[in-house]
């Protein structure tokens, strides 16, 4: 698996692929790939992580998939655990996280990066939001052209779990 900083039209929002700030100085990517380890060493205090589940959404390359979000609400980081997704090809689309925070909804949500899946099996992504997160509720994966959008139409999601 892939991932990359944002969508392509990222620079209508505020930032580019790489998220640079205001400054023009670089950040870490959106999303990036990472392993077991990372992902143990960032569950360490374990008290002021948020955990969610996401289920299948509506669109079949999520049908036999599963995933898991942790949420650092005093950080704005997280990380998602990703199993069965299908294999995408990043040249006709990929997947994009989003986070849905209480204060914006889920029509002003926040961008999480794009990612692919090169290989069944699980797949750990690390993420932040492109925009700020006053309080996370749920998250969602969809279905994009490469690079991701800006705004999705919410009309191909693989995962989801919007909170309440």
């Amino acid at each position: 698996p892939a991932a990359s900083g944002g969508p392509d039209v990222a620079n209508q929002t505020g930032s580019n692929q790489t998220g640079a700030n205001q400054n023009g100085a670089n950040q870490t990517p959106l999303i990036a790939e990472k392993s077991a380890i990372d992902f143990e060493d960032f569950k360490i205090d374990a008290s002021r992580i948020f955990e969610v589940a996401m289920d299948p959404g509506n669109d079949e390359t999520g049908k036999d998939a599963s995933a898991t979000v942790y949420w650092d609400e005093e950080t704005k980081r997280g990380f998602v655990k990703v199993a069965g997704l299908n294999v995408n090809d990043p040249a006709v689309e990929q997947y994009q996280l989003w986070v849905i925070d209480k204060k914006r909804g889920v029509a002003d949500r926040p961008n999480a990066g794009v990612f692919d899946i090169a290989e069944s099996g699980e797949a750990i992504f690390e993420f932040r939001s492109e925009l700020k997160v006053f309080e996370a509720q749920g998250f969602a994966v969809t279905v994009e052209k490469p690079g991701g959008v800006a705004v999705s139409d919410l009309s191909r999601i693989a995962l989801a779990n919007l909170g309440g």
